[in-house]
C-alpha cells in the first residue's frame, strides 16, 4: 500500500512543481520554499502520528508514512493554488495562467519547450543508473561504495543545480528584454559561482573524506573504496558544473533541442560505453566505471558552451 499511496501523491507533487517553476520564473522563489518547508514539517508531524499511532490514531507503520506524504502534498498544492488565484499581487499572473490553459497554441509551446528538457534530464539521470547496474556486476562491496559516493555527490549536484536554475531564470528575463550583455554576464558569473561552490565542497570533502564515508558504513573495505572514488568525484566537478550552467543558459534563451541531442551522444554514445570499457575491458573495476562520468559530463559541457557562444553570435548579428 505504501508505494501505491506515494505513487498517487506524485500527481500532486507534479502539480506543485509546475507552480513552483512558475513562481521561480517570476523571481519569487520564496513562495515555493516556504510552502515546501511547511509541508515537510507537516509531513514529519504526520509521520510521528500515523507511524507510531499517537494522539488517538491507529499505529499504521509504513502505510502511515505514505498517507502523511499524500496529505502533505495535497495540502501544499491547494494552498499554492489558492495563493496564486486569490492574492492581489498575483492577479495579473492568474489571469494569464487561465488564458494559457485554454489556449492550444500556448500549451503546444510549453510542450515544444518541455519535452527536449525532459529527455535530456532523463538521459543524464539514467546514465548514473546504468553505472549502478554495472557496479553491481562487480560485487556487493563495489556497489555499496558506489552508492556512498553517489549519495554524497547528490549534495554537490543539488546545490549547483539550484544555482543553475537561478541562472536560467535571470538569463531568460534578460533574453526577453533583448539584453545580450546581461545574458553574457549572468552566464559567466553564474559558472564562476558554480565552480566556486563545487571547489569549496570538494576541499571540505577531501579534508573529511574518512569521516564522510564512515557516516554511511562501518565496513573498512567499503569505506576505503568509497574514499578512493572521491577523487573521481572531484575530477568531474568541472564538467558537471559546465554542463549544468550552460544547459540552463540554453534553456533560458529557448534553444533546447540541441541539449537533447548532445546529451544522447555524450551520455549514451560516450559515457556509458567508456564506463563499460574502462571498468571491464581495461580491468579498472569500479574506478573505470567512474571514469565515464568526467568524460561524458565534460563533453556535454563543452558542447553546451560552444552552442551558447554560437547562439550569442547569431543574436548579435540579428541586432546589428
Amino acid at each position: 500500500p505504501y508505494f501505491i499511496i506515494v505513487g498517487i501523491s506524485t500527481v500532486f507533487a507534479l502539480g506543485f512543481n509546475v507552480l513552483k517553476q512558475f513562481t521561480d520564473g517570476i523571481c519569487r522563489p520564496m513562495i515555493s520554499m516556504t510552502l515546501l518547508m511547511l509541508g515537510n514539517l507537516f509531513n514529519i508531524f504526520g509521520n510521528w502520528i500515523l507511524i507510531y499511532g499517537k494522539l488517538g490514531f491507529p499505529e499504521m507503520g509504513l502505510t502511515g508514512a505514505g498517507i502523511s506524504t499524500l496529505v502533505s502534498r495535497v495540502l501544499i498544492l491547494i494552498v499554492f493554488v489558492i495563493f496564486i488565484f486569490k492574492s492581489k499581487k498575483m492577479t495579473e499572473y492568474a489571469r494569464a495562467i487561465k488564458e494559457a490553459i485554454l489556449s492550444r497554441y500556448e500549451m503546444k509551446g510549453v510542450f515544444k519547450m518541455g519535452y527536449p528538457v525532459g529527455i535530456q534530464m532523463a538521459l543524464e539521470s539514467s546514465t548514473f543508473t546504468f553505472a549502478a547496474i554495472m557496479a553491481g556486476w562487480l560485487g556487493v562491496i563495489q556497489l555499496a561504495a558506489h552508492q556512498v559516493v553517489i549519495t554524497i555527490s547528490q549534495l554537490f549536484f543539488l546545490m549547483m543545480q539550484g544555482l543553475s536554475f537561478a541562472i536560467s531564470i535571470l538569463v531568460s528575463n534578460a533574453f526577453g528584454r533583448k539584453d545580450l550583455g546581461s545574458v553574457r554576464e549572468y552566464a559567466g558569473k553564474g559558472y564562476l559561482m558554480i565552480l566556486s561552490i563545487s571547489a569549496t565542497l570538494s576541499v571540505l570533502l577531501y579534508c573529511f573524506r574518512y569521516q564522510a564515508a564512515g557516516i554511511f558504513t562501518d565496513s573498512p573495505e567499503v569505506s576505503a573504496m568509497a574514499v578512493s572514488l572521491f577523487f573521481l568525484l572531484f575530477a568531474y566537478q568541472f564538467g558537471d558544473g559546465l554542463q549544468l550552467c550552460f544547459a540552463n543558459v540554453l534553456r533560458g534563451i529557448q534553444d533546447v533541442k540541441p541539449i537533447m541531442y548532445a546529451a544522447f551522444v555524450s551520455y549514451y554514445i560516450i559515457a556509458i560505453p567508456s564506463a563499460y570499457f574502462f571498468g571491464f575491458k581495461a580491468g579498472l573495476g569500479i574506478h573505470g566505471i567512474w571514469l565515464g562520468f568526467p568524460i561524458g559530463l565534460t563533453l556535454a559541457g563543452i558542447f553546451f558552451y560552444a552552442r551558447y557562444r554560437s547562439d550569442l553570435k547569431k543574436f548579435s548579428k540579428q541586432e546589428d
